[in-house]
C-alpha cells in the first residue's frame, strides 16, 4: 500500500517548511504533492528551497493566480489521479490531504491508515477535536455538517474538515463525477459525493488540532449550501449518464416527479400570502397570536372573529406559535414558510422513519391528499401527520416515552383529523398486537386525559356551536377518508413492494401519473375544483379594499359580514387587521352560505348583529350549492328602504350593503 499526501499552500511562508519535514519525516508516506497556489507572502521561495532537496518525494505545482483552497486541492488531486490512471497507483493506494498551516498533525496519518486497513474503508474524514473553535465556529460546522448529512444520506460529525484519506478508486471516481467547486467547498461537496457512488466513508476518527485558524466568511455558509446541492446534482447526473437508455427512463420520470413537487412548493414559498381554501384562516390567527404574544399575553379567543367567540387555537398550537414568534421579523411570510417547512417536515420523517425506497417515496409525494393538503394550505393537519409517523416509528422500536410525546402533539395539533385517526389506529393495534396492548391502551389513557382541557376549550368554539352533530359527523366522515388513506399509504406501499417488487418502477410511475392526470381533470373529484384549488399559484395575493379601508364609510369597531370567492379569502384577513370585527371565523361552517328567505336572511343578521355586508364579485364560484340569492335579497331591501348600498368599488370588486336598518327593525 502506497501513501501520497496532498498539500494546498496559500501565503503559508512561516508554517509550510515545517509541516513538509513532519510529512516527510514519515516513512510510510511514499510522495507528496505540493500546490502553490498564488502564494504573495514568500511561499514559493520556501516551496523551492524545500523541493529542491526532496526531489526523489515531492511534486511542485504552481497556480499563477489564487484559485482558492478548493481550486488547489482540485489540482493536486487531479495529479495524482493522473498518475493513478497511468498505472503508478493500485486501487488500495492512498492520497491524503494536508493543510499547510499546520493545524493538522501528520503523525496521525498511520493511525487513520490503519483504521482504513481494519475497517475495510475506502475514505475516512477525520473529525476535529473543536476544543480550540469559538462558539460561533462550532455552530457553522454543525449547520454545514447538518446540510450535508441530507445531501448525503449519511451522519456527518464534521463534514468541513480537510483532514481526509481517499483509496485511489474512490478520488478516480468522485472526481469523475464533481468537476468544480467554490473557495472552500470541496471538503463538503467530495463528501456527498463518495457517500452517494456508494463508497464507504467514516467521520469517526478524531483528528487533534494545533492551532485554531479560519478563513471563513458567514457568506460561505451560503456558498457551501448551493455547492452541496449542485455536488448532489452533478453525482445523479453522472449516475443517469452510466445507465443503460431503458434505465433512465424511470429515473426521469422520478427526477420529474420531484422536480414538480419542489416547484410547487417554490411557488408557495414566495408569496407572502398564499390565496387557498383554508390559507386566511392560518394567516389571521398567527398575526393575532403575534401581536398578543409580543404583548405579554398568550389569547384564548380571537376578539375580532365572531362576535368575539372565535378560538385562537382550535388547533395548530405548535406551528402557529412557531410562526407567530417569527412574525415580526417576516411579515406574512412567515406562516407561509411555516407551512412549507411542515411539509419538508412531513416529507423527511416519512423518509426517516416509513419510506428507504426513493420510488415508494416518489409515490408518497404524489399521493392526491398530500397535494391537495399542500395546495389547501392544511398547516394543522401536515404538522400533525408528521408528528403521527413520529409516534408510529418510536412504538415500533418499543419507546413508549417517546411515543406518548409524539402521540400527544400529534393528537393535540389537529384533534379532530389526526386525533381520530391515531384513535383508530390504537384501536387496531390494541386488537391486533398482544405485546403492544397494555402500553397503546396507558399512552391512549394518559393522552386523553392530557387533552381533555383542550376538549372542552374547543367545545366552546363558535363553529361549535353553529354546526349541528349531523352536519358535524358528515364532514368529518368525508374529511377523514383521503387524510386516512394518506396516514396508512406508506405501510400499503411497503406491503405492496414485498409482496410485487416489480411494480416499483416504470410501470407504477407512468400508472400513477395518468391516474393523478385524470383525477385533477375531473370536475367533481373530492377535493373541489381542480383549477379553482391551484388559484393561488398562478395568481398572487390581492388588497382590493384598500380605498375602502382610507374611505369615511369604513367603520372600524363595526361587524362585518364579508362573501367571497373560495380561495380567495384574504380580504376578510384585511378587514380584522384594520379593525373590523368579522360575524363569522374561517371555517365554513360558520359562514352560513345557503339560500335564504327574506325573514330568515333578516333574522341571521339580527343574532350575529351584522353592521355592514360586503359582497365580493366572484362570490359564490366553486361551491356546489346555490346560495347566490344573497346578492338579490340584498337588492331587494335596499329598495325596500331597509339596507342601503353605501359603498361600490370603482372596479366592480365587491359592493357594501348598510344592514343596521334591517338589524334595527327586527330587534324592534
Amino acid at each position: 500500500m502506497r501513501l501520497v499526501v496532498c498539500v494546498p499552500v496559500y501565503n503559508e511562508a512561516g508554517s509550510v517548511a515545517g509541516v513538509l519535514d513532519r510529512i516527510a519525516a514519515l516513512p510510510s508516506v511514499n510522495h507528496i504533492v505540493i500546490v502553490d497556489d498564488g502564494s504573495t507572502d514568500g511561499s514559493s521561495a520556501v516551496l523551492d528551497k524545500w523541493v529542491a532537496g526532496h526531489k526523489d518525494r515531492a511534486t511542485l505545482l504552481r497556480h499563477e493566480q489564487n484559485k482558492g483552497y478548493s481550486g488547489a486541492l482540485l489540482t493536486g488531486l487531479r495529479h495524482t489521479v493522473a498518475g493513478y490512471r497511468a498505472g503508478q497507483y493500485a486501487d488500495s493506494d492512498i492520497v491524503a490531504t494536508v493543510d499547510a498551516d499546520g493545524q493538522h498533525d501528520p503523525a496521525e496519518l498511520a493511525g487513520f491508515v490503519e483504521t482504513m486497513e481494519r475497517e475495510n474503508l475506502d475514505v475516512v474524514w477525520a473529525r476535529r477535536d473543536f476544543s480550540l473553535y469559538a462558539l460561533h465556529k462550532k455552530l457553522g460546522n454543525y449547520y454545514m455538517s447538518a446540510v450535508g448529512t441530507i445531501f448525503a444520506g449519511m451522519r456527518f460529525h464534521d463534514i468541513e474538515s480537510g483532514y481526509c484519506l481517499f483509496r485511489m478508486k474512490a478520488i478516480d471516481a468522485a472526481l469523475q463525477a464533481h468537476k468544480r467547486d467554490w473557495r472552500y467547498s470541496i471538503s463538503m461537496t467530495l463528501a456527498v459525493t463518495l457517500v452517494r457512488l456508494g463508497f464507504k466513508v467514516s467521520n469517526e476518527p478524531i483528528a487533534s488540532i494545533k492551532i485554531y485558524r479560519s478563513r471563513t466568511r458567514v457568506i460561505d455558509a451560503f456558498i457551501d449550501t448551493m455547492a452541496l446541492a449542485h455536488a448532489r446534482y452533478q453525482v445523479e447526473m453522472y449516475k443517469l449518464r452510466r445507465k443503460s437508455p431503458a434505465q433512465r427512463g424511470p429515473f426521469l420520470v422520478g427526477a420529474l416527479a420531484w422536480t414538480v413537487f419542489a416547484t410547487l412548493l417554490a411557488l408557495i414559498a414566495v408569496r407572502s400570502i398564499f390565496l387557498s381554501a383554508d390559507s386566511a384562516n392560518n394567516y389571521a390567527h398567527v398575526w393575532y397570536i403575534s401581536d398578543h404574544l409580543y404583548n405579554g399575553s398568550l389569547p384564548f379567543h380571537i376578539d375580532s372573529l365572531s362576535n368575539g367567540k372565535a378560538l385562537a387555537f382550535p388547533y395548530a398550537f405548535i406551528p402557529w406559535t412557531f410562526a407567530a414568534i417569527l412574525h415580526p421579523a417576516f411579515g406574512d411570510y412567515a406562516v407561509t414558510w411555516t407551512m412549507v417547512l411542515g411539509v419538508l417536515f412531513l416529507v423527511w420523517v416519512v423518509w426517516r422513519t416509513q419510506l428507504r425506497d426513493p420510488w415508494l417515496l416518489t409515490l408518497f409525494i404524489l399521493f392526491p391528499a398530500l397535494i391537495e393538503s399542500t395546495i389547501a394550505f392544511q398547516m394543522a393537519y401536515v404538522w400533525s401527520l408528521a408528528f403521527a409517523f413520529l409516534y408510529v416509528h418510536e412504538l415500533e422500536r418499543r419507546r413508549f416515552v417517546r411515543a406518548g410525546f409524539w402521540l400527544l402533539l400529534a393528537a393535540g395539533t389537529h384533534p379532530l383529523i389526526t386525533g381520530i385517526i391515531l384513535a383508530i389506529h390504537n384501536l387496531w393495534l390494541i386488537g391486533r398486537s398482544r405485546d403492544l396492548r397494555r402500553p397503546v391502551v396507558i399512552m391512549s389513557v394518559i393522552v386523553v386525559l392530557a387533552l381533555i382541557p383542550q376538549a372542552l376549550y374547543l367545545k366552546s368554539s363558535s363553529s361549535i356551536e353553529d354546526t349541528s352533530v349531523g352536519y358535524a359527523v358528515a364532514i368529518t366522515a368525508l374529511t377523514l377518508v383521503p387524510r386516512l388513506a394518506l396516514f396508512y399509504l406508506p405501510p400499503l406501499l411497503r406491503w405492496g413492494a414485498a409482496q410485487r417488487p416489480d411494480i416499483v418502477g416504470s410501470t407504477l410511475m407512468a400508472g400513477t401519473f395518468a391516474v393523478l392526470a385524470l383525477f385533477y381533470m375531473l370536475p367533481n373529484n373530492g377535493f373541489g375544483q381542480p383549477w379553482e384549488g391551484f388559484y393561488g399559484l398562478y395568481h398572487g395575493a390581492y388588497d382590493d379594499y384598500r380605498d375602502y379601508f382610507s374611505s369615511t364609510t369604513f367603520v372600524p369597531g363595526a361587524t362585518y359580514r364579508v362573501m367571497e370567492a373560495t380561495n380567495k379569502e384574504q380580504g376578510q384577513y384585511r378587514f380584522i387587521q384594520h379593525g373590523a370585527i368579522l360575524s363569522n371565523d374561517f371555517f365554513g361552517e360558520t359562514m352560513y352560505r345557503q339560500t335564504w328567505t327574506q325573514p330568515e336572511y333578516e333574522t341571521y343578521i339580527q343574532k350575529k348583529t351584522i353592521d355592514y355586508v360586503v359582497i365580493s364579485r366572484g362570490y359564490g364560484r366553486g361551491y356546489r350549492l346555490p346560495f347566490r340569492n344573497e346578492i338579490r335579497l340584498l337588492e331587494a331591501e335596499d329598495i325596500a328602504g331597509k339596507a342601503r348600498m353605501v359603498y361600490s368599488d370603482l372596479k366592480g370588486r365587491f359592493v357594501v350593503y348598510d344592514v343596521r336598518p334591517i338589524k334595527a327593525a327586527v330587534a324592534s
